[in-house]
């Protein structure tokens, strides 16, 4: 879990930032919010190398650029992230999320059947 996090938690933060913005009626981070997200449903039928050079990333870059106060690296974290990306960073993360558990289950099942607290 703590692996998933520092790979996907930067991104993440910037993504939380752009919505929130957006949500309180700033009018540019609505048009970057718009833009990224147009980029991601596009980043699903195009391969990765084409990406940069398609209108939808240019768009988006723009947008980020525009954004006051949003430096250029949390624009290119979502800029050079996939909507896949997204999705399969969510799925790992549960996946370990599930792992943990089960295993914690395990010890403690082991350790009740060690001391004999198991039986009632």
């Amino acid at each position: 879990m703590y692996w998933t996090a520092q790979h996907s938690a930067p991104a993440k933060r910037a993504l939380k930032e752009l919505r929130e913005r957006a949500k309180q009626g700033e009018g540019t981070a609505v048009r970057a919010e718009e833009a990224v997200e147009r980029l991601w449903e596009m980043s699903d039928r195009v391969p990765r190398e084409q990406r940069e050079s398609s209108p939808e990333y240019s768009d988006a870059e723009r947008a980020l650029d525009d954004l006051p106060g949003f430096g250029g690296e949390r624009a290119a974290l979502l800029l050079n992230t996939t909507k896949q990306q997204w999705e399969a960073a969510g799925r790992e993360r549960e996946t370990r999320k599930e792992n943990h558990h089960r295993a914690r289950q395990e010890l403690v099942s082991a350790a009740r059947n060690a001391f004999g607290t198991d039986r009632f």
